[in-house]
């Protein structure tokens, strides 16, 4: 886990996340004591962007071991989360008029997973964006996340961009399987990278017992066959895990 975001800094939070500080910043509690207005049960705490590398890039890294690759989608993630930033905004209020400020201050969580639900290789990061930013006065206010929730494919077209021009730096040749930008790594066969994908395996005969696919599908109905099919989290043996991987 790491803390980035010029908020962040600002808060004096930088390094590894601290349990006890990520709690009370998703209540509303600065590290300085300080509660933020309006901070009431119900409030949301934050927002989780998901950044997730494709199949093969896992698969390389975690199976191959190539470890430049986390260091790629670290980058990636970086300059996401960047652009993130520029969309950070709070809502002001002058004599009864409410209108938005810019304000370019995020404070930003990060946790890297390495395991999807099905405990197949899966690189991604959870960047769990708290619900708080500093206005031009120096004051501390909720984020107003509507900017964030339009660019959310935006910003993974963006993730997945940056990820592709480092692992072609590292010499890897990309597959475009996608006009959105998804890739895979060009070595790695089709049906390579469906071998290690048994959540999605799952979801598509879900989808299908309905009739639907994941063109056809509803945004609301892929949600709900992805909560459907998901796996309770349990503890593995990473070793034992890691082994079962090389011999697959």
């Amino acid at each position: 886990s790491q803390w980035s975001g010029q908020a962040a800094a600002a808060l004096g939070l930088s390094g590894a996340v601290q349990p006890e500080d990520f709690r009370r910043l998703l209540d509303g509690q600065l590290p300085n004591g300080e509660q933020l207005h309006n901070a009431a049960a119900g409030r949301r705490g934050g927002t989780d962007l998901t950044l997730s590398a494709p199949k093969s890039v896992s698969i390389q890294a975690l199976v191959g071991g190539d470890v430049r690759l986390l260091a790629a989608h670290e980058t990636a993630v970086a300059r996401t989360l960047v652009y993130a930033e520029t969309l950070a905004a709070c809502r002001v209020t002058v004599d009864g008029v409410t209108t938005k400020q810019a304000t370019g201050a995020l404070a930003v969580a990060q946790f890297r997973h390495d395991l999807s639900r099905a405990a197949d290789p899966q690189l991604h990061t959870h960047c769990v964006v708290l619900n708080v930013t500093q206005r031009s006065d120096g004051a501390w206010r909720a984020m107003d996340n509507e900017a964030l929730y339009r660019h959310k494919m935006l910003m993974g077209a963006l993730y997945r961009s940056e990820l592709a021009r480092e692992v072609q730096a590292l010499g890897y040749e990309v597959r475009i399987e996608h006009h959105d930008g998804r890739f895979e790594l060009a070595h790695l066969s089709r049906a390579q990278v469906r071998a290690f994908s048994q959540r999605a395996v799952d979801m598509d005969k879900a989808l299908q017992a309905r009739g639907l696919t994941r063109e056809t599908a509803s945004a609301q109905q892929l949600q709900t066959v992805a909560l459907q099919t998901r796996q309770a989290k349990e503890a593995l043996d990473r070793g034992a895990l890691h082994a079962q991987w090389r011999e697959q």
